[in-house]
């Protein structure tokens, strides 16, 4: 997982075009839509001209938080310099001690404390919404 707070431990820059998503808490279905809508980050697709910026609130209310912040992280690793994650309030507190609860129920035993304990230290790297031009 190094290679993931590598990937999350930036100052965030984004040229035009960029394609800007707002939060997705826990939907993953709305996410699946957006990408079918807008075009999915790949090599088949945009990612080589356009920059992804998703703006934080990756977790909370929708019962697929667990791949919802999955998959992002995916992309991010997949596509360092393009897919850019922003931090949200839900991404640390009260709404994250939630998703830490919800991921045994998913994941049994060191898997999910594995996967929490990564994606909460990726995320304390960052400073909550801040972009740099």
């Amino acid at each position: 997982m190094s290679s993931l707070a590598t990937a999350l431990h930036f100052s965030l820059c984004c040229a035009a075009p960029i394609k800007i998503f707002g939060d997705l808490h826990g939907q993953f279905g709305d996410l699946m839509r957006l990408f079918e809508e807008y075009g999915t980050p790949s090599t088949a697709g945009d990612i080589t001209y356009i920059d992804y910026l998703f703006l934080g609130d990756y977790v909370d209310r929708g019962s697929h938080s667990l791949e919802t912040i999955c998959l992002l992280l995916a992309l991010k690793i997949e596509h360092p310099r393009s897919v850019h994650l922003i931090r949200g309030n839900h991404e640390v507190g009260a709404d994250w001690e939630c998703f830490e609860e919800a991921c045994p129920l998913r994941w049994h035993g060191q898997r999910a404390q594995h996967v929490t304990a990564c994606t909460a230290t990726s995320f304390e790297k960052q400073h909550s919404g801040q972009v740099h031009h």
